[in-house]
């Protein structure tokens, strides 16, 4: 902790506590705030900028060390609520009234590094002033970041205080957390590891083919008949895998990547944004191949003279494609960002983000269509930064350079009403944008997570891809100024704030919908006071309509129409659910008023997965609700869930999921008697003797232990192979006592596992150390390779390299094997290849202990059996009705994380999705 520096802060005579310090990293807990507070409250007499002293009423009420209330006059500001954590601040607005709230929110990781979580609320991404994570607690705890988040204004909440906390980084396990908050801290739960399906770098997956037909459909998937089988989506792998799928979606939904960016190191060069005479500037890019979204542009922002207040904000213009570094913007703005405070900006270079979201708020117009960023359409387009409260003496400055540092990109300013362009000339920008699925940016799609039924179609009504929205009516009269949509509104009965809300759709005249933060009776009536937050518009209640119905909006992903009946899918962006009679409306089609669907009490909530898609096992896909492929794309080993929440795919493929892990630990799943782990699951039925001298043992064949032989199908449970980078091994006993963990490609159904033979394919690798097969790509684990396996190793540049070996030991880099006579190092090549020829159960070169494995035997399957590199690990296994299985999990961990043993022995395999989260106890 570190007391506030004086001369970080200012108060004035108003009670306004502002931020004044040179640096935005100082930041303080409410505790601190408080504390300096109380500090500066005993002065005998104020001093400087600080007009806070004994004489002066009292500033707050400390209800904790993490709840203050501010009493007015006092207040802060969102740039001050930025520089606080751990804690929450309240206050009455200081112009509109009506209480404003900035909430503390703890994010618990731990989370790959360089996880930049985002934030939605109301239907935007708020900016990540957070970065990475600020004001983390000390280990070992797993808070890595703290702040504050404005959550109610003016005595209108927030979306209902509601936001939605995301990991999204390509490579890395997704993940959601809805937050409600209050006073105090509230809570999002985010941690993630490597996801080891998403390895494919971006630009590998921007240039895949991979089709989807969005909307309702209906798809034979099982085999029976399309008929009844319903569906969002129709994917399509087309040259690609069912796994490169799940990628690309992970692709499309990620945080947004970078569409351009000024090359080389555009500093040096002070851009001026209005001073009267420059009145704005702008930089041109290109944007990606492909529908696009933009989404954000940071750029570098310092003050550049006097004081500078009210916003900032960046608009984006088409480019009229003049020459190449001449270009300059044309016609007018097609879309604007959200504003920047003034206050945000220092004295020094900083990144500021600005956020374009689909209303636009100086005007509250729907922008989605504008956002789109096609490069067949617009090859080249520009960024302008604008302040309009700007003069001679108070002006900002934009960083760049003025030596073309980017050969692709030019400059333009704006002064006496006409734009100039430098071809040396570049502003330092970043321009970020996102896929679009379902007509909205993908990072913010999140797939359906409500089915609303219909009973009633009144005049155009709604179409998918639309935006929908839901609500109370409001008839107006004696307006003064215009309404935004999407912005916050109070009701005022005489003097007192009785509800505030959020503007979907104002006609501009006499009506608006609008939804309530309280819905309820008579919560408002005619003659009630409305004021705008963001315009200051003010009317009088005239009549209200559903004032007791929840009000939202939602993206409107599928609708089965069954004439003037049928069902609706929703993604809901901001507000609550749709209840019973809510009227679903159109803001698009110019008359929402007119046009809806009548919502009856069929409303049924569905859970959301984190990928949208679903999961992905490396070779097959979980679908998550509603999500469908073209029928001739899966196997039997894919699962669906349709709209109806039937399970589509044939058989019934179930995760088991281990969770609470770290890289490092190991894990085993087995069957399971009574409490203790079933290693005679089988007995060897054949006798296991060969090896590197004779012919390597290729199959496993095993005879009734605890479980039947020949397999009935109601034990057949377990993943059809054990290869590679499925977790599924054999452990077969050898007859020194010791288990062998053997891969296996696949049974029989009757009697007998193929035995793995991995192969890595023809790839880059070398010799260490003349004892030692190394590679710097890939995995030998992943491939299936395992101490015991007999290979031969082709390629190599020495004779002495390629030879017949059986692995003594693997790791994901290295083989060494058995007897090494003849090796010698090598530098790495192109053309080496190692393939397995079986599995040596004969000790055939003398070396080592991979003895015989004989008749009776055990032989057990271990569903998991790896040393995790994530945070949980999982196996899917076939259920067929009564094959309910008894599990034996354990965890163990003695490396640089020591543990105690975590066993769990309830665990069962059963026909739904089951998660044992191991406990991991430290044992130092």
């Amino acid at each position: 902790m570190a007391a506030i520096v004086h001369t970080d802060v200012s108060i004035s005579a108003a009670g306004n506590i502002r931020w004044t310090g040179a640096a935005t990293t100082n930041k303080h807990s409410v505790l601190e705030f408080i504390q300096y507070l109380m500090d500066k409250q005993d002065d005998g007499t104020a001093a400087n900028d600080d007009l806070l002293d004994i004489t002066v009423d009292t500033p707050f009420n400390r209800s904790t060390d993490q709840i203050v209330t501010l009493n007015s006059p006092f207040n802060i500001d969102d740039t001050f609520a930025t520089h606080l954590y751990d804690g929450s601040v309240s206050q009455t607005e200081p112009t509109l009234g009506g209480e404003t709230l900035y909430a503390g929110l703890r994010v618990i990781g731990p989370v790959v590094a360089g996880t930049e979580y985002m934030i939605l609320q109301d239907g935007r991404v708020l900016p990540a002033f957070w970065g990475t994570g600020i004001n983390p607690e000390p280990t070992p705890s797993l808070v890595f970041s703290r702040h504050l988040v404005k959550v109610k204004y003016a005595g209108s909440d927030i979306d209902g205080k509601r936001v939605m906390v995301l990991a999204r980084e390509l490579g890395d396990q997704y993940r959601r957390f809805p937050v409600t908050f209050g006073t105090g801290n509230s809570v999002a739960a985010i941690g993630n590891g490597a996801d080891i399906f998403n390895i494919t770098a971006d630009a590998v997956i921007a240039a895949w083919t991979i089709l989807n037909t969005e909307g309702f459909q209906e798809l034979d998937i099982s085999g029976a008949g399309a008929a009844g089988q319903e569906f969002y989506s129709r994917w399509e792998t087309g040259a690609q895998t069912i796994n490169n799928v799940y990628e690309y979606t992970k692709w499309i939904s990620q945080r947004s990547h970078i569409a351009d960016q000024t090359g080389g190191t555009p500093t040096g060069k002070n851009f001026v944004i209005d001073n009267a005479t420059i009145t704005g500037q702008a930089q041109s890019f290109k944007p990606l191949t492909g529908d696009e979204m933009l989404t954000e542009v940071r750029a570098q922002i310092k003050i550049g003279g006097g004081t500078p207040t009210g916003t900032i904000y960046a608009e984006l213009f088409d480019s009229d494609d003049v020459a190449s570094q001449l270009a300059e913007p044309t016609g007018t703005a097609l879309a604007r960002s959200e504003n920047i405070l003034a206050s945000a900006i220092t004295n020094s270079y900083e990144e500021v983000i600005f956020r374009f979201n689909r209303l636009n708020p100086a005007t509250g117009a729907d922008q989605t269509a504008a956002l789109e960023l096609n490069s067949i359409t617009y090859p080249e387009m520009f960024i302008v930064f604008r302040h309009d409260d700007g003069s001679a003496a108070n002006y900002f400055h934009l960083d760049g350079e003025e030596t073309s540092e980017d050969a692709t990109m030019n400059q333009a300013s704006y002064q006496t009403a006409a734009w100039t362009a430098d071809a040396t000339d570049d502003i330092n920008i970043i321009v970020k944008s996102s896929p679009q699925i379902h007509a909205i940016p993908g990072e913010q799609f999140q797939g359906i997570n409500i089915e609303v039924g219909y009973d009633l179609e009144t005049g155009v009504v709604p179409i998918q891809n639309e935006v929908v929205m839901w609500g109370t009516k409001v008839t107006y009269s004696t307006l003064v100024g215009n309404f935004i949509a999407g912005e916050l509104v109070t009701f005022k009965n005489g003097t007192t704030i009785v509800s505030g809300g959020t503007i979907y759709d104002d006609d501009g005249v006499d009506e608006f919908i609008v939804g309530l933060d309280s819905p309820g009776a008579a919560v408002i009536v005619a003659t009630d006071t409305i004021k705008g937050l963001i315009s200051g518009a003010t009317a009088i209640v005239t009549s209200v309509i559903d004032v007791e119905k929840s009000g939202g909006t939602g993206i409107l992903i599928a609708i089965d129409d069954n004439g003037t009946t049928g069902e609706l899918y929703l993604q809901v962006l901001s507000g609550a659910n749709p209840v019973d009679n809510n009227l679903i409306r159109d803001p698009i089609s110019g008359d929402p008023v007119a046009n809806y669907y009548t919502a009856t009490a069929v409303l049924n909530s569905k859970t959301v997965s984190p990928e949208f898609l679903g999961t992905s096992t490396g070779s097959n896909i979980i679908g998550a609700y509603g999500i469908g492929f073209d029928p001739l794309d899966v196997g039997a080993s894919d699962r669906f869930t349709d709209l109806n929440d039937d399970a589509i795919t044939p058989p019934n493929n179930v995760v088991f999921t281990v969770s609470g892990i770290i890289a490092g630990d190991r894990v085993l799943v087995g069957p399971r008697t009574g409490t203790a782990l079933n290693r005679g699951q089988w007995l060897l039925a054949t006798a296991l003797d060969d090896g590197i001298i004779g012919v390597p043992e290729t199959a496993c064949v095993v005879k009734t232990g605890t479980d039947t032989v020949p397999f009935p199908d109601a034990q057949e449970n377990w993943p059809k192979t054990g290869i590679g980078a499925n977790v599924s091994r054999l452990r077969i006993e050898r007859d020194s006592g010791i288990y062998a963990r053997i891969p296996y490609d696949s049974h029989n159904g009757t009697d007998t596992f193929t035995l793995g033979t991995p192969d890595t394919g023809v790839i880059a690798m070398s010799v260490a150390g003349n004892n030692t097969f190394t590679r710097a790509t890939g995995s030998f684990l992943t491939d299936g390779f395992e101490p015991g396996c007999v290979f031969t190793s082709t390629g190599f540049t020495n004779a002495g390299n390629n030879s017949l070996f059986v692995a003594l030991t693997v790791t994901a880099t290295t083989i060494v094997p058995t007897d090494a006579t003849g090796m010698v190092t090598e530098v790495e090549g192109v053309n080496e290849q190692i393939a397995s020829n079986g599995w040596e159960f004969a000790n055939g070169d003398g070396s080592t202990n991979f003895n015989l494995a004989s008749i009776n035997n055990d032989v057990f399957l271990a569903f998991i059996d790896v040393a995790t590199i994530g945070t949980s690990e999982t196996f899917t296994g076939v259920h067929v009705t009564a094959n309910d299985r008894d599990m034996f999990v354990r965890v163990r961990d003695g490396g640089a994380t020591p543990i105690k043993t975590f066993e769990n022995i309830t665990a069962q395999f059963k026909s739904t999705p089951q998660t044992i989260a191991a406990t991991r106890t430290a044992d130092n």
